[in-house]
């Protein structure tokens, strides 16, 4: 018997899928590897299968592929498969507000880390993520093409439904296709296999209900990503409340009085120069690259990027004091990231970029990196 699942709850209704019109069009049909195959218009082709039923044989020869069928269905139902997911995600981010009030002591609290954990953070771990250099990142063109990607992404990706089945629809009537040692006369000559058709059957409507409840809970599985951000930031929240900070894979987050500041932490690093032919190494301790974020007239806003710590460095105008602006030269976010959140971060990527390559791709320091101006960075 076919495997038919049942509806998925909490899915508006979504369209008819254009295999399924297609296959409500003909009278006779079979799905091999990944393919509709058609009773043959032109008996001279040379691509063709056999169905055969007792004596008579029909040649069936290759139709549209499922691909292509569900490419024309997300591009011609975008707009609804689209409006479907956002009905569900509306619906876990109501969830997900109410348990997270209790975090919140102001308005202004709430705008500020909902920008950060439902923003910044997600665009940090796809960054993550798809980050394959030691480099912290080759800015002019890693970032920009990410987030061109992470926009891309957006839009609703749902996997081909009815893939890797083998099934025969007859009069409206669907069959199911199995290998079989000893064939019966109902059968289906595919290569060199032998397909018996199962005496079991199931109408068009409920393959339609199938190929529906596969398409809803592949929306469902989706969206387990926002569950799974939202339990992500209810307890990154919690450790903010209790410990006055939070961090994920080096992006975290602080209170300083009533403000709050955005880092990325740095890694150990080394700048190695040549001085006179002699090679000299710097090594620097990991730190944290932040900016203060605000609202003001109704829109995020941040403070110029600074290293958090007591700290050392070319680019920072004093020694060893913390919370001094870093120097960033010529150095500015693409005109192209205009988005208040992806501007917040890529000017952290940015600080943190040209604070451990800055200095060897010519930017101007206040100071030399030489034995006497950091004496306790000089290795060798």
């Amino acid at each position: 018997m076919l495997d038919l699942v049942t509806k998925v709850k909490g899915i508006a209704e979504l369209p008819t899928h254009t295999i399924i019109h297609h296959l409500k069009s003909i009278k006779l049909c079979a799905l091999l590897d990944n393919r509709l195959w058609e009773p043959c218009k032109n008996f001279k082709t040379s691509s063709y299968t056999k169905l055969v039923i007792g004596a008579e044989e029909i040649p069936l020869e290759r139709s549209c592929s499922l691909d292509d069928l569900h490419k024309y269905y997300i591009r011609s139902q975008k707009h609804k498969i689209d409006a479907a997911v956002n009905l569900l995600r509306s619906k876990q981010l109501v969830k997900s507000r109410q348990r997270e009030t209790e975090y919140y002591t102001n308005l202004s609290q709430e705008v500020i880390l909902n920008e950060i954990f439902e923003k910044i953070l997600p665009l940090h771990t796809s960054r993550v993520h798809n980050q394959t250099t030691k480099r912290l990142l080759s800015w002019s063109t890693n970032l920009t093409k990410l987030l061109h990607t992470l926009q891309s992404n957006q839009t609703t990706q749902l996997p081909t439904p009815l893939t890797n089945n083998t099934i025969l629809v007859w009069q409206n009537r669907v069959y199911s296709l199995n290998s079989q040692h000893n064939p019966a006369n109902f059968q289906i000559k595919y290569g060199e296999q032998h397909l018996e058709i199962s005496t079991s059957s199931a109408n068009l409507n409920q393959l339609e209900r199938r190929v529906q409840s596969e398409l809803s809970s592949s929306i469902k599985l989706q969206t387990k990503y926002d569950d799974k951000l939202a339990t992500q930031k209810s307890r990154l929240l919690l450790e903010l409340k209790e410990n006055g900070f939070c961090e994920k894979d080096n992006l975290g987050v602080f209170s300083k009085g009533d403000d709050y500041y955005i880092y990325l932490r740095i890694p150990n690093f080394s700048i190695r120069t040549t001085h006179q032919c002699t090679s000299e190494k710097y090594y620097f301790n990991s730190c944290r690259v932040a900016t203060k974020i605000r609202i003001r007239h109704g829109t995020i806003q941040q403070s110029h990027p600074q290293i958090v710590e007591h700290y050392s460095h070319p680019f920072l105008s004093e020694r060893n004091k913390s919370f001094q602006n870093i120097c960033m030269g010529t150095n500015k976010i693409p005109d192209s990231i205009a988005i208040p959140h992806e501007k917040a971060y890529a000017n952290l990527v940015l600080a943190a970029n040209n604070i451990v390559h800055g200095y060897l791709e010519g930017a101007t320091p206040y100071k030399d990196l030489s034995p006497d101006n950091f004496p306790n960075n000089y290795v060798n």
